[in-house]
Order: structure tokens, then C-alpha cells, then sequence
């Protein structure tokens, strides 16, 4: 009995010992038979959350291992204000069902569980700059066409197809530190949201601030400018027109005045009635590559606008090399680290240079247009030119009969005393004299 029990135990041990030094090619061979029934690939940061959005719009999703949430800003309709809304940021393992047809997503990220930073957080394209987070979609082989799959994907991020409601209107903030972009304005629709993040306790089509029927119904600006908006639209939607004619569908557009004529209101009104994105960026902070990437993420996002406010107060306007950029580093010792600035050869190319920025409309602010290269406003970079003047009378008088009670002498009053100001002086001119009147009511 003892014998037959050393025998046993010696063919289990030697069982044991054959099972371990082949382990590695008998796992090798069973992962190779689920090679002739599973597909596997691997996405990258620059698609992964397109492939989400696709995901999450079209199939039907089973969680099933641990979720990272966490906290977004966004403005509520339904209490008009901004807030916080949770959302759920990634989870380590999801089905989602493609009809009957099971796909199986797991998400991997060097950042750690807290999935994307602000660097992507609303963009309606990813930061394609940054590869740390990767997605793992399984299917069943004989059934699942990958890349028809993902061409699917991509196809619905180019038609913008991604959110509710189909509006494309919101504002994105860039600069040279990308930690620090984000969206300053969500538009209606909660098309803007991260393409990777699932909200929780709300419907996306009622976060973001609500875009004006008529954005222009409340802004008073002179002929010139009309005429100028009316240009845009047109140019707008005339793509085929520049396509036939191997024109280049692009359009610069420079708006110049003092302060307070009402550039950056003109600007945001004609990205509303448009509904464009808006990409505003920040060249005080930006190198050379930071830029280059920056018009990058609106051109792939075309049409859109880039808006460039106050270019006569960048150093970029008159220099070809400015002062290095001091930036936040990652070096502990020092705590910051120098870059080399924008220089005027890049920004020049960026607007209109060897790549084509079909779709794009560049606007920007000047508040003294001498002061700017005349590289820079050349037909081909800047197509129009308007002049913001201070407000004629015509102006000031409709300004104050929407803001001042309807008694003709006091906006009479108001509107004499306000002769030679600005579209922002006189406004609040206005206000203070509704509001004294208003709190006089209530005394």
C-alpha cells in the first residue's frame, strides 16, 4: 500500500514538474485557441474616447468590474447657474451589446485609476498629444469586423454626431500648459462633454448654457460690422463654391477698436449664430509646438473658429523671437522651466501657410491694428478688417430704451450725456441709472 502511494505521488510530482517547465507554451498554446474565436486590439488616447462615445451612443452597456468616478463643472439649466455633476470616468471591465453581439472593453491608463485630467476633459477632439490611455476591445472573431468598427467610430466624431441635440457651439480655453486647458462654455445640447465620460443624475442635453435663438437681437453695432457678420455666414456655406474654384476654405476676419467697442461680443454672437466651436488661444504661454498643436485640435474639429484676442499686445506681433515662456515643471529643485516663445513665422503659418486650414475661421481682436505686422493682416490671413467705432446716437438710443424704464426724457438725458462712449461705458451708464431708479422703488 505504501509503495502504491510513493508510486501515485511520484507521477503527481512528475505530473507537476512537466506542467510547470512547459508552462509557458501550454499558456501559449490555450491563448492561441481563443485566437479562432476572440479578436482583440488595442486603442490608443487618440481614439479610445471616439470608440467610447461610438460605444455608448449606439450599444446597450453592462458593467462589470470596479468604475472610477468623479466630478465635472458644468452649467445646469435647470437651476441656471454652474455646478458639479458626477460622472463616471472609466471602469476596469464593460460588455456592451452590440445587438446579440457581446464587446468587451477594459481600460488601462498610466495616470492611474482617475482616467483623463482636465487636459481632456469636454473636448470635442482628443488631445491627441497624450498616448497614456490605452482601450482593449474583445469580441467574437467570426462576427465582430473591427475595423469596420472603428471606421463607424470615427466616422460619427468627424460628423460631430456624438451628443444630443446636434450643437456644436462652446468654448474652449488653450494654453501652453495643457494641465490648464479646459472649456470656459458649454453649449446647449451637451455636445461638449468628454466623448469618454458617462454623466450620472442628469439627461447631457440639459447641461450648458443656453444658446440665444438671435445672439445678435441685443448687440448694437454699426453697418460695417453687419455687413461684415453677413460675409462670414455667407462664407460659411459656400464650401463647394471654394472646393470648385481650388480656393482654399478658410476666412480671417480682424476686429480693431478700443476697448469696449464690443470685439470679443461681436465674436461670441457670430460663433453662436454659426454654431461653432470655439477654440481661444492663449499665445502668451504658448511655444512654437504648442501652438502647431493647438490648431491642430480646431481643424480637426473644422468649421470651428480660433479666436486670438488682443494680438497687438502679443509679443509675437512685431518680433520674430520673443523672450522665453516661464512654465511650471516638473522638477522639484526648481520648480519651473523655460521654453523657447511663439515665434511670428509659426503663427503666420498656422493661420495661412503650407497645410491647409480648410474650415477654419480665425477672428482676432486688435485694440490698435498699426501696432500688428503687416504679415499678419495681408489678405489671405486677415480677409476683413472692421473698425469698431464708439456708439452714434442711433445706437445709444436703442441701447437705452431696453435697458431704461420708457420715460423719453430721461433716455433723452441718457443718451446726450453718453455722446463719444464706448458700447461697454455707455451700457453701463445705463445700468447704473435703471438700477438707482430701481432701488428708489423700493425704499
Amino acid at each position: 500500500m505504501n509503495l502504491q502511494n510513493l508510486t501515485s505521488y511520484a507521477w503527481l510530482t512528475a505530473g507537476a514538474a512537466g506542467v510547470f517547465a512547459f508552462w509557458n507554451q501550454i499558456k501559449a498554446a490555450v491563448q492561441g485557441s481563443f485566437t479562432w474565436f476572440l479578436t482583440t486590439s488595442t486603442l490608443t488616447e487618440d481614439v479610445s474616447q471616439v470608440v467610447m462615445a461610438y460605444l455608448r451612443k449606439n450599444c446597450r452597456e453592462v458593467v462589470l468590474g470596479s468604475r472610477t468616478y468623479g466630478m465635472d463643472h458644468y452649467f445646469l439649466r435647470s437651476i441656471k447657474k454652474w455646478g458639479g455633476v458626477a460622472v463616471e470616468r472609466s471602469a476596469k471591465g464593460k460588455i456592451f451589446m452590440r445587438g446579440w453581439l457581446p464587446i468587451f472593453v477594459t481600460v488601462s491608463s498610466s495616470e492611474g485609476n482617475d482616467g483623463p485630467k482636465a487636459k481632456t476633459r469636454g473636448n470635442i477632439a482628443p488631445d491627441v498629444s497624450s498616448s497614456s490611455k490605452e482601450l482593449t476591445v474583445t469580441s467574437l472573431r467570426w462576427f465582430f469586423d473591427f475595423e469596420r468598427f472603428i471606421t463607424e467610430a470615427v466616422t460619427m466624431f468627424n460628423r460631430h454626431e456624438y451628443g444630443r441635440g446636434h450643437r456644436r457651439y462652446c468654448v474652449f480655453r488653450l494654453t501652453g500648459d495643457m494641465e490648464l486647458n479646459h472649456v470656459s462654455e458649454q453649449g446647449h445640447g451637451g455636445n461638449n462633454l468628454a466623448l469618454g465620460v458617462r454623466v450620472i443624475g442628469h439627461d447631457p442635453a440639459d447641461l450648458g448654457e443656453p444658446v440665444p435663438k438671435s445672439p445678435f437681437e441685443h448687440l448694437t453695432y454699426p453697418e460695417a460690422v453687419n455687413k461684415a457678420v453677413a460675409q462670414v455666414k455667407d462664407w460659411l456655406g459656400s464650401k463647394d463654391w471654394y472646393e470648385e474654384r481650388v480656393i482654399g476654405w478658410r476666412i480671417g476676419m480682424l476686429l480693431t477698436g478700443l476697448p469696449g467697442t464690443g470685439k470679443t461680443s461681436c465674436a461670441k454672437a457670430l460663433a453662436q449664430e454659426l454654431d461653432l466651436p470655439v477654440y481661444v488661444l492663449d499665445l502668451t504661454t504658448m511655444g512654437n509646438q504648442d501652438l502647431v498643436r493647438s490648431w491642430a485640435q480646431a481643424r480637426d474639429n473644422a468649421p470651428a473658429m480660433v479666436l486670438l484676442e488682443d494680438l497687438d499686445r502679443v509679443n509675437v506681433a512685431k518680433d520674430d523671437v520673443a523672450p522665453p515662456i516661464v512654465s511650471r515643471s516638473d522638477d522639484k529643485k526648481s520648480g519651473f522651466s523655460f521654453k523657447p516663445a511663439l515665434t511670428l513665422d509659426c503663427l503666420l503659418n498656422c493661420i495661412s501657410g503650407i497645410e491647409r486650414s480648410d474650415g477654419i475661421l480665425v477672428v482676432a481682436t486688435s485694440n490698435d491694428s498699426s501696432k500688428l505686422d503687416p504679415a499678419l493682416t495681408r489678405p489671405g490671413r486677415m480677409d476683413i478688417i472692421v473698425e469698431f467705432p464708439s456708439l452714434n446716437e442711433e445706437a445709444r438710443f436703442k441701447i437705452a430704451r431696453r435697458i431704461l424704464p420708457p420715460t423719453p426724457e430721461l433716455v433723452d438725458e441718457v443718451v446726450a450725456a453718453g455722446d463719444g462712449e464706448t458700447g461697454a461705458q455707455f451700457t453701463k451708464r445705463c445700468a447704473d441709472k435703471a438700477l438707482e431708479l430701481y432701488w428708489a422703488t423700493r425704499r
